[in-house]
């Protein structure tokens, strides 16, 4: 088990060790936004204590998807939840602004989804959350999972892969009915939530140790107070579907896009105060550096790492602080972002890549984009050259997969496709051309100049990463 780490420490202290160690897990300074998210949540925990006060049968199909693409703020999510219950308290209240009435839950995170590779490991791990040492009764009464195990190898080594499905349904069942005898309901101090980040990278199918475990949990036919949240790229969906969690209901399903003026605003004034920053008379360059990101959370954050490197520099000191390189900086990173988004196959379909771009206007569902996918590549099809043409085997839905992975295309829940980062959009449909603008008039908008693949790793600054 891989819990999140913990959030900075207050003041100008912190705000130093934020410069040196911040990286895409580490939970941010301030959280803004995603309520709606977080109330779904924890209403589901809500609803699962009480029925286990009760003694009632646990609500099925529990499971939340968190999806969306890189930078979107998921893995921000499940460490803003992890860090507020640790703290002992809720992040937001029930619908009529009251208090929830049961123990806030406790996270099972897993950092990569390899917690959820073995039915054994995953129990092991739940029982020790819930009991700490308990899981160690496990290997007193796992002989069945093991014995299970075993024929399980031993059956798909000599081809009989019909029965996969079958001897994983009796692991999974068996390995669950362990949990659930040795932690009688009265063990149990508070609701779980089995937080999975990266959850595209889950093994196996709907027939897998993985899926069939998931699905089990999905149903809770054991009926313990835990409820599975899956965060992961836009393709999430898909992957939880081909995991056999095919009845996820829609309003379960979080598309995380860009932050609003409002959130935007909030955490802006949570950030300054976390670390006692005193904007005084130039709130109003910052207000223009965090405008340039259109609200896309990995902007906002490498806005915010910008602003505090030139401010760590004047030792606190806001009239010393040179907003022109700040912007320049934020920039940098924002191209770095958009390159590294940008896969290999991305990179050799940019004509048409960006024909398929500049027609997505948040009006199609998969399949027009599908068809948009199709036409482009076939409109010249006799004179094509490279770059205007499918990768090699790809088909157009098998390209339209491939982009919602990357984070250039996210289907809602309602259907509709769109963009969710629109000034990644505007950068995909300009690369081909290798124009360039000029920053006093493109940096407000959020439009970058294209980098050529040549130059742009010697050009662009990363930030430090913990490993």
């Amino acid at each position: 088990m891989n819990q999140p780490m913990r959030r900075y420490p207050k003041g100008f202290n912190g705000l130093v060790l934020y410069t040196r160690y911040s990286n895409d897990k580490q939970a941010p300074a301030y959280f803004a936004g995603r309520t709606d998210v977080i109330a779904d949540i924890e209403d589901a925990c809500t609803l699962s204590w009480l029925s286990h006060l009760g003694q009632a049968p646990q609500m099925k199909d529990a499971t939340r998807v968190i999806y969306g693409a890189p930078g979107a703020g998921k893995s921000s999510t499940l460490a803003h939840l992890n860090n507020t219950w640790l703290d002992g308290s809720y992040g937001t209240t029930l619908a009529d602004g009251s208090k929830r009435p049961v123990p806030v839950p406790v996270m099972l995170y897993s950092g990569s989804g390899h917690l959820m590779d073995t039915v054994y490991e995953f129990c092991e791990e739940l029982l020790n959350l819930v009991a700490p040492g308990s899981g160690d009764e496990l290997n007193k009464t796992s002989s069945e999972i093991r014995r299970i195990s075993g024929r399980l190898t031993g059956g798909l080594a000599s081809g009989r892969i019909e029965n996969e499905r079958r001897w994983n349904l009796n692991l999974v069942r068996v390995g669950l009915s362990a949990v659930a005898k040795i932690l009688p309901p009265e063990k149990w101090q508070r609701p779980v939530v089995i937080g999975v980040d990266e959850a595209q990278n889950l093994i196996g199918g709907k027939d897998s140790e993985t899926g069939v475990l998931l699905q089990e949990l999905h149903a809770n036919s054991r009926n313990l107070p835990v409820v599975v949240v899956l965060a992961g790229l836009s393709d999430a969906g898909r992957r939880a579907r081909e995991l056999g969690l095919a009845r996820l209901a829609r309003n379960h399903m979080h598309s995380l896009n860009c932050l609003d003026q409002l959130e935007v605003e909030d955490l802006k004034r949570g950030y300054c105060s976390y670390f006692g920053v005193d904007l005084g008379v130039h709130e109003d360059r910052f207000d223009h550096l965090l405008a340039g990101t259109q609200g896309w959370p990995s902007h906002i954050e490498n806005c915010l790492y910008a602003f505090a490197e030139r401010y760590i520099e004047t030792s606190g000191e806001i009239a010393q602080v040179d907003f022109d390189l700040v912007e320049q900086r934020s920039l940098e990173f924002r191209m770095n972002y958009y390159y590294r988004r940008m896969s290999d196959e991305m990179k050799i379909t940019d004509i048409l890549l960006a024909a398929v771009m500049q027609q997505i206007n948040g009006k199609q569902r998969k399949r027009d984009v599908i068809e948009i996918i199709h036409d482009e590549s076939n409109r010249h099809i006799e004179t094509a050259s490279i770059g205007e043409y499918l990768p090699a085997e790809m088909t157009a839905e098998e390209f339209c997969n491939h982009l919602m992975h990357c984070g250039a295309l996210q289907e809602r829940n309602d259907g509709i496709v769109e963009c969710p980062i629109p000034s990644f959009r505007q950068y995909l449909i300009d690369y081909p051309n290798g124009s360039t603008f000029a920053f006093a008039e493109r940096s407000a908008q959020g439009y970058l100049v294209p980098p050529n693949d040549q130059g742009v790793q010697r050009s662009m600054h990363c930030k430090p990463s913990v490993h």
